[in-house]
């Protein structure tokens, strides 16, 4: 199994089975100014605990610049990464998807980059209300590890 490495702010906003996977970056929360940058030794430290195929979820520099440090040291160690959407809500669904049991297993990187491209503007799949300003797909999670599997392609770069 996959380990599944993530900031605390993001991990606080999802709910349900499989959470138990996520290896979680603590990250202290200011009274005035929210959530405050990682600490980079602790975030090494925990890295480390996570083993050489810890997959790291992360969103954007821009996004989140108090987290920019977890990014950074997953490329430096070699850790696979993966870049969220910007949006809390959606970076938060993609994360709860990622710890669901049917995008356990091999290809998860691939399925997961399948994903976060589909959750764009103007995506194939048929979306549902989630909240308010989040639409994501409306497929189930075994459905939806399957179309994300048949849906990723290489980049032709």
């Amino acid at each position: 199994m996959i380990a599944l490495v993530a900031e605390e702010s993001l991990v606080r906003l999802v709910a349900g089975p499989g959470l138990q996977r996520l290896t979680v970056i603590p990250r202290a929360h200011g009274r005035r100014r929210g959530w405050k940058d990682l600490d980079a030794d602790r975030v090494v430290d925990i890295l480390d605990e996570g083993g050489p195929g810890a997959l790291v979820l992360v969103r954007d520099v821009e996004a989140d610049p108090g987290a920019r440090v977890l990014g950074e040291l997953a490329r430096v160690m070699g850790l696979d990464l993966l870049r969220l959407p910007a949006a809390p809500g959606e970076a938060a669904w993609t994360l709860a998807v990622a710890a669901h049991d049917d995008f356990q297993g091999d290809g998860l990187l691939r399925r997961l980059e399948a994903l976060v491209g589909e959750m764009g503007e103007g995506g194939p799949l048929p979306r549902r209300a989630l909240g308010p300003g989040l639409r994501v797909p409306a497929l189930r999670p075994a459905a939806l590890a399957r179309w994300a599997g048949c849906a990723w392609r290489p980049c032709r770069m």
